[in-house]
């Protein structure tokens, strides 16, 4: 598996839920130093770990969220 890491330090994060039909989808936006976006969805213990704003280093693979690293809130 190889894994892109698109930069060390982004400007913000985006967080948002959606639920149709009682399933629930949770959404991370994560906005690059370039001006740049990439959107995941990810699951609920990622959703809540993370705060918007936060600061730290993106791991993923094409549309796959990896992980993420926080530096700063």
């Amino acid at each position: 598996m190889v894994l892109r890491n698109m930069g060390e330090k982004e400007l913000y994060t985006i967080i948002k839920a959606w639920e149709n039909e009682g399933i629930i989808c949770y959404f991370i936006t994560f906005e690059f130093e370039t001006g740049d976006r990439q959107e995941f969805m990810v699951g609920a213990d990622t959703y809540g770990y993370l705060v918007e704003g936060d600061v730290g280093k993106l791991t993923f693979q094409g549309k796959k969220f990896l992980s993420f690293e926080r530096t700063s809130i």
